[in-house]
């Protein structure tokens, strides 16, 4: 085999536009992750929403209809509001990136269990893996169900506490299988046995923590807060914006009699902030139900798990991957490998 070329392992996997010089198509991906994000930010039932009633209390304060205004100091305002939302963003971020590890931990330390288990079905000569991988296929689906699970009528999410329960069955099934391998005639040492119990153990502890990530969300007070403070504000504050009107121009010859320009922008743009960092909030709060782009990628994450078996020596040819030899070391994999995560979790 020959010898590795690391470097040009890098060169060669490198985006083919950037081997290329393609400006173009950089700016094009730029252009689409900008318009993308205008879509995240305008696109919203809730945003619109406020956006319309903020320029309809800012019109409501105009000169020509109730005539209210006043001058305030922001800093209370974004101390009230804007502080508190980002202290709550940055804790629903600590628990996605709690519930990325575990979930990362967990898959590591099931998959070494079975391949484990797989040596010591060798070394015994025991026909029980399809068994073991049966198990722990069925254990990590009822994870999935559980930590995806809503528990319906109850104010504080969490997840059900009965689909909790199957995961500790398999649980215990697991280390039956180590209790199995105790009374065979070529047991494993001692040593095997309690390596074997701790990657258990820390897969139980992963578990725990994605739980926790599962039941205890950011605080609730902090929530309903923020919550209210951004629907409120923009409406009480209309007096604060039409003031930019007598600012923008003498007030003994102001003529809008209706609001002004600067007076409508700084209300819609105020809205946009706080309803922007409200949505970014509430997607990072659940990382496990996959309805946002920063939700854990199930699909990913199950891949490898559905067919453990299928990895190895000729992992590649018992999967049917497409493999073409190359001169770096290693085989370099076509375009014919399918999608990821696409049907592989149907048995689970």
């Amino acid at each position: 085999m020959p010898r590795t070329d690391l470097k040009r392992v890098l060169l060669d996997s490198e985006p083919e536009d950037l081997n290329m010089g393609g400006f173009v198509a950089v700016a094009i991906r730029q252009w689409g992750f900008f318009c993308e994000g205008c879509a995240f930010t305008l696109f919203e039932a809730g945003t619109i929403m406020m956006v319309v009633l903020s320029c309809v209390a800012t019109l409501c304060c105009a000169k020509g209809i109730l005539n209210l205004e006043w001058d305030a100091s922001m800093s209370i305002v974004a101390i009230g509001s804007i502080f508190p939302l980002v202290f709550s963003i940055q804790a629903s971020y600590h628990n996605r990136e709690m519930a990325v590890r575990s979930i990362g931990g967990l898959k590591a330390n099931i998959f070494t269990v079975f391949c484990t288990f797989q040596a010591w079905c060798d070394q015994c000569g025991l026909p029980v893996i399809d068994d073991i991988e049966g198990d722990l296929t069925h254990l990590l689906g009822d994870i999935l169900v559980y930590l995806r699970s809503r528990q319906p009528g109850v104010g504080v999410e969490n997840s059900e506490p009965e689909k909790a329960h199957t995961v500790y069955d398999y649980w215990r099934r697991v280390f039956k299988h180590v209790e199995t391998f105790k009374t065979h005639e070529k047991p494993p040492s001692p040593p095997e046995i309690a390596t074997m119990n701790n990657f258990i153990r820390f897969a139980m502890v992963d578990f725990e923590e994605a739980r926790t990530v599962a039941d205890y969300r950011t605080p609730r007070g902090l929530r309903l807060f923020c919550y209210v403070v951004i629907h409120v504000s923009p409406i009480f504050l209309a007096p604060y914006f039409n003031r930019y009107c007598t600012q923008q121009n003498d007030s003994s010859h102001d003529t809008h009699l209706y609001g002004c320009q600067s007076g409508y922008f700084m209300a819609i743009l105020f809205v946009l902030i706080n309803s922007t960092l409200l949505k970014v909030q509430q997607q990072l709060e659940n990382p496990f139900d996959g309805d946002g782009d920063d939700d854990i990628k199930w699909g990913i994450w199950t891949d490898q798990l559905s067919q453990m078996q299928m990895y190895g020596e000729g992992g590649p040819e018992r999967r049917g991957d497409n493999v073409v030899a190359t001169d770096v070391g290693g085989p370099a994999f076509g375009g014919a490998m399918g999608s990821v995560g696409g049907d592989a979790y149907q048995q689970i």
